[in-house]
């Protein structure tokens, strides 16, 4: 009889512990899912948020895209003029070089549009590098803005609002 009821003790023992274990399982369920449920309610406070700052950064985008647009097309048709000019510059040396009457004369006139022409590219780069400088700055200034605006994304507890451990 004795080992009778060494055997129930230990059924009942195995059954305690199948209660136990079941209901740690379903404790961590239910902490999980409440951990879960807090995530889903930071984030979709978080998302309305973003969502407008999104729309405000890509309004800014959108017009500074615009402005950027209307530049580049001036530095364009600067250029365009630049060339013509250089153009009608070579012609006319072309044409007075044609009419030197001296050698020395001739080195002369070489002298003057080489030095003229390498002053003049020179002037217009440091004018294009100037600008393109102030374009690429002025484009990016809404994304610096934007970024910097967003303190409620900074801070990884506010997405996720954990207990700390």
């Amino acid at each position: 009889m004795a080992a009778k009821k060494t055997v129930r003790k230990s059924a009942k023992l195995v059954a305690d512990n199948t209660v136990d274990a079941f209901n740690a399982g379903a404790s961590f369920t239910t902490a999980a899912n409440d951990q879960f449920q807090t995530v889903l309610n930071a984030f979709s406070e978080n998302a309305e948020t973003l969502r407008g700052q999104t729309e405000e950064v890509m309004s800014a985008l959108r017009s500074n895209l615009e402005a950027t647009q209307s530049r580049l097309q001036s530095i364009s048709a600067d250029m365009a003029e630049a060339a013509r000019t250089e153009a009608s510059e070579a012609v006319t040396f072309v044409n007075e070089l044609a009419r030197a009457k001296t050698m020395a004369d001739a080195l002369e006139i070489q002298r003057n549009y080489w030095t003229n022409l390498f002053e003049t590219r020179v002037e217009r780069t440091r004018e294009l590098a100037k600008t393109s400088v102030e374009v690429a700055r002025e484009s990016f200034q809404p994304l610096s803005k934007s970024f910097s605006s967003l303190p409620a994304f900074a801070s990884f507890e506010k997405l996720f609002p954990f207990a700390s451990k």
